[in-house]
């Protein structure tokens, strides 16, 4: 089954097997790694996403994203604190299903996820580094947040990604 590395549904869905990247990427050798797992006071804009107090804390899972050992995006998850505390979140491992698989386990169903999809964003030093590419060098940033039926943010995930190759596909239900 070939899945589409862009559909957005994919990485919100509770999965047995595989993460949805490594999915939907196998058949181009797409792997992941892991930067970094912490426990950090959120910039202001993932906070106010994930209705975080002044003083509260996220975890966030900082990944790169690879395509034939070639970085395509850096891919930044980010879990409340109370939540991500003492699971598989928190740990810097791959979570085998992916981190909607960690949420289903604690017993959350996501329901609903709003998206924005910035077109033409700079990356910083880190990022443009992280991504072979120069400073100037324009990519696409997804800044998602993922919410539970009761409408409460449980996941907000920041990727920076080079646009060529990638199509951004939505169903939009109306009614």
């Amino acid at each position: 089954m070939h899945e589409n590395p862009d559909d957005s549904a994919a990485y919100l869905a509770a999965r047995s097997g595989p993460d949805a990247w490594s999915a939907a990427t196998a058949d181009r050798g797409g792997a992941s790694r892991i930067l970094a797992v912490e426990t950090v006071k959120p910039p202001q804009r993932i906070a106010d996403a994930l209705q975080l107090g002044a003083a509260e804390r996220a975890v966030v899972r900082r990944r790169l994203m690879l395509i034939e050992d070639k970085p395509v995006e850096i891919a930044n998850s980010w879990y409340p604190e109370l939540l991500a505390h003492g699971t598989p979140l928190a740990d810097p491992k791959k979570i085998k299903g992916g981190a909607p698989a960690v949420i289903a386990a604690l017993g959350l169903a996501l329901a609903y996820a709003d998206e924005e999809v910035e077109l033409e964003s700079a990356p910083n030093a880190e990022e443009a580094q992280l991504l072979q590419v120069p400073p100037d060098k324009r990519v696409a940033r997804l800044f998602r947040t993922a919410y539970t039926g009761d409408d409460t943010p449980v996941e907000v995930t920041d990727s920076l990604m080079l646009p060529a190759g990638r199509v951004l596909q939505y169903r939009i239900e109306v009614g």
